[in-house]
């Protein structure tokens, strides 16, 4: 019986993208767990460590740098105890990626032996330069809880790497990367993530130390995903690489074990929906809304759905009714042009305004993401934004929050950028974890702006936004200060609007 030992490992911040606030950023590690179950299905003995959710988590400051997590001096025991054939470190962002490096490289030079498999988001775009530094041995590209069984199977002795599909790896000193992965057409052979390897408890009572998953946790709340895939071509994702084009789902039926088992279980009572489609077929999604009103679950879609005019009022009321307590959406411009022709969102203007309306009118609160930066916009483009946003914020009661258009690796984007020399500077996974935080750093400039340009914007958008909240929230302010929460979130509200004000330093608490 193989011993197969998943790790999530630390993550380093730098500056302002150390989020200090009690809305956090840790979450289960689906991904790994997704993983775990797939390795025990094929009867291993899997053990999963999670760097940003133990009792050895610390936080460290050096040289400009935060790191939060395990220390290398506290994980290796723990890896040596277990004594792991396999280790499977998980890379989600490239924002992280040196951390994911780290802890490859701290695997072997404990045992060169153990076979160091990455994969998550990252490695699908990223598969080589996990590789370079020869301290991992294969990068799983797509859909890891369906490969890792044919990895198996080599590790086992019947089967030869170049035979699986979706996966680079190093041989004889070079690197191999094996023909593309077909991701399956349906969903219903996937096992449900291993909760059970993981202290449940320890997630679903984070809150009670300042730490959340998302921005509206204040109860038992547990991410899920219920389907995959994304047919779409926006110029900015990367996901059609790590879940596929096709959109696929789990069966309804299999959802709904899945909701009532968590709330039996684990008592939880509120779920955030990571799906990148969770509505690309409504009708299968109406059964949920039951399950989730009868169990006293609240939820959100914090990925953003798609703007979908197929969801008529009556939908929108049982949404409400069942416990949504927000919608996003993914709109990013308020130029037709630039929504259009730049970023292929293929929705319209008019179809954003009178999706707000809807849910205005059945009281559904709705979040929209905006992104101000693409190549081919200009000042004028982008006030035209910041414009039709404000609008949104100020006639439908829309949340706003906004991004400056980042060159992911793998994107569009990012080629267009590359052959255009839009590159403002060196896209490196520092500063990507620097530019893909609301207001962050810009990485592009064009003949029609300059990064810094799109920061001041962005930075003159955020103030107008916070202004608006912060003057709405004067005729409400009992409901305001429970939604700040604390203090601290009240002066970096203030320091949105009026950027002079000093923040206070916060520790973010051991878990």
């Amino acid at each position: 019986m193989e011993r197969i030992l998943l790790i999530n490992p630390g993550q380093t911040y730098f500056g302002r993208t150390f989020r200090q606030s009690a809305r956090g950023s840790i979450g289960l590690p689906l991904g790994l767990l997704y993983v775990a179950a797939a390795f025990e299905k094929k009867d291993c003995e899997v053990r999963v460590i999670d760097s940003l959710v133990s009792p050895a988590t610390e936080m460290t400051k050096r040289n400009g740098r935060v790191h939060y997590g395990i220390p290398p001096a506290k994980l290796a025991p723990m890896i040596q105890e277990f004594r792991p054939d396999i280790v499977g470190v998980s890379s989600p962002f490239t924002a992280q990626e040196e951390d994911a490096l780290g802890t490859a490289q701290l695997v072997k030079s404990l045992d060169p032996a153990i076979l160091v498999i990455v994969g998550g988001a990252n490695a699908s775009c990223r598969a080589h330069e996990l590789l370079n530094g020869g301290h991992v041995d294969i990068a799983v590209k797509p859909e890891g809880e369906r490969i890792v069984g044919e990895i198996l199977e080599h590790v086992r002795g019947g089967k030869d790497l170049a035979q699986v599909r979706g996966i680079a790896f190093r041989r004889n000193g070079g690197i191999r990367d094996t023909e593309e992965y077909r991701p399956a057409k349906n969903l219903d052979d996937i096992p449900w993530p291993a909760y059970h390897l993981v202290d449940m408890e320890r997630y679903l009572t984070l809150y009670r130390q300042g730490i959340a998953t998302r921005d509206r946790d204040v109860v038992r709340n547990v991410s899920m995903i219920t389907s995959r895939g994304c047919p779409y071509g926006c110029i900015f994702c990367s996901i059609a690489l790590s879940m596929g084009k096709a959109w696929r789902a789990h069966p309804t039926e299999d959802v709904i074990r899945h909701i009532r088992m968590l709330a039996e279980t684990y008592r939880v009572k509120h779920i955030h929906f990571e799906d990148d489609n969770l509505l690309f077929d409504p009708q299968r999604f109406l059964p949920v809304l039951d399950v989730l009103a009868q169990n006293a679950i609240t939820w959100d879609t914090p990925n953003g759905i798609r703007v979908d005019l197929s969801l008529d009022e009556t939908i929108l009321k049982n949404m409400a009714r069942s416990g949504c307590k927000s919608l996003t959406i993914g709109v990013e411009s308020g130029d037709e042009r630039v929504l259009q022709q730049i970023i292929r969102k293929r929705i319209s203007l008019a179809d954003v305004e009178e999706f707000a309306r809807r849910c205005r009118k059945v009281r559904l609160p709705l979040r929209a993401f905006f992104i101000l930066g693409f190549p081919g916009e200009t000042g004028q483009t982008m006030r035209r934004t910041m414009d039709f946003a404000l609008r949104l914020l100020k006639d439908y009661n829309v949340e706003i929050v906004n991004f400056i258009a980042t060159p992911l690796f793998g994107t569009d984007l990012f080629r267009l950028c590359s052959q255009k020399h839009y590159f403002a500077e060196e896209v490196t996974p520092r500063r990507l974890s620097e530019s893909t935080v609301s207001d962050g750093r810009c990485l592009i400039r064009t003949e029609s702006f300059s990064s810094r340009d799109v920061e001041r914007m962005s930075r003159a958008f955020t103030a107008k936004v916070y202004r608006r909240l912060f003057l709405k929230g004067l005729s409400h302010p009992l409901k305001s200060l429970k939604r700040i929460g604390n203090p601290y979130i009240l002066l970096r509200t203030l320091k949105r609007i009026w950027p002079g004000i000093p923040v206070m330093s916060r520790t973010r608490p051991r878990v």
